[in-house]
């Protein structure tokens, strides 16, 4: 008599064998399927759109203040050298506003990067009809940029953790 199994029943059963194992493949699909869900769930303090705002806040930042470092230390200070540059930043800023703008809640964020909007429009144009820029100015300028860009981070942050709670 031949075997069909481990438990030594015979061959006769194979049709309950056969059973046995399309139940141990269904069960083993099933718990896979399980784990690559519950694996692709995960906990965020921010969601992607918030994270995605965020980031390019932070490179704003940086790029306003390398673009007013490097403003300080050029021998070059007309405006028709950094126009382009200028130009770059307040399309970003523009973005940036948009992306605040289709947001629900979201007022004081968006106030807040039109207020960094305008100061950079303000800057430009000061260099635009001077053609120079006052080198002492620079820093204050720099340190002002910076404050109204943490208090943009620091409400996206703020909102993103009161978000999470409604």
């Amino acid at each position: 008599m031949k075997v069909c199994n481990q438990f030594n029943e015979p061959c006769s059963r194979s049709g309950q064998g056969k059973r046995l194992v399309l139940v141990r493949a269904g069960l083993l699909i099933l718990f896979f399927i399980s784990v690559i869900w519950f694996s692709s769930c995960r906990v965020q303090l921010v969601d992607d759109a918030n994270q995605k705002i965020y980031e390019e806040t932070l490179n704003l930042a940086y790029s306003c203040d390398l673009f007013l470092m490097e403003l300080e230390v050029s021998d070059d200070i007309s405006y028709d050298y950094y126009a382009t540059d200028y130009a770059r930043i307040e399309a970003r800023l523009r973005s940036l506003v948009r992306q605040h703008q289709i947001r629900p809640r979201n007022a004081d964020r968006e106030a807040i990067v039109r207020n960094i909007l305008k100061l950079w429009q303000k800057y430009r144009n000061e260099h635009k009809e001077s053609n120079s820029v006052n080198l002492e100015l620079i820093p204050i300028r720099r340190d002002r940029l910076d404050e109204m860009f943490v208090d943009a981070l620091k409400c996206e942050i703020t909102h993103s953790k009161t978000t999470k709670h409604e």
